[in-house]
């Protein structure tokens, strides 16, 4: 296969692999929580399901806008100290916005990632990140191709623990 064959290739199989978690999330998971269970947390050090909602679209955005791109401003004014990989966390859990402030923008930045993808050449993909912040970001994670085959698997663990989060506050179980 091509260079060109592959990015592509590459870009609707991560689609593909993120659409089933993405779709359960935003179509069953949290289709019932309100405003008020989203920033609820069982112990002041575990993140509430907004903080999850947003970190997801943070650390999707982070590693293709931000370090591919150099698209930093894309993401919402304080969204990288509060949601991003390794950001001190238990500290803002009582700031974190609730599920109907962060929805809407993490679906925009969903979007925004989707656009680059598409129209990112496909030399990109294995190339070393330009604008890398090894703050942000696992140090084996060095290529869009690295990426993309960890973010299916990220987004799907954090699917979990806000379905645990909902099973604790009451709610019936989706599967």
């Amino acid at each position: 296969m091509s260079a060109d064959a592959a990015a592509p290739a590459l870009v609707q199989d991560y689609f593909s692999r993120i659409q089933m978690p993405r779709g359960f999330l935003q179509d069953a998971v949290l289709t019932d929580i309100s405003d008020q269970e989203s920033i609820w947390r069982p112990r002041l050090d575990i993140p509430p399901i907004s903080w999850h909602v947003a970190h997801i679209a943070v650390s999707e955005a982070i590693p293709t806008l931000g370090m591919s791109a150099g698209r930093w401003d894309v993401l919402p004014d304080s969204w990288l100290e509060t949601f991003a990989f390794g950001c001190e966390l238990s500290d803002r859990f009582d700031s974190i916005p609730v599920l109907s402030e962060v929805l809407p923008e993490a679906k925009r930045l969903q979007t925004e990632v989707r656009n680059f993808l598409e129209a990112c050449p496909p030399e990109e993909f294995d190339k070393p990140l330009p604008h890398r912040r090894d703050d942000l970001i696992i140090e084996s994670l060095r290529t869009l191709s690295d990426i993309l085959a960890v973010l299916p698997i990220h987004e799907s663990h954090h699917g979990g623990e806000i379905a645990l989060l909902r099973r604790l506050q009451g709610k019936p179980r989706i599967m």
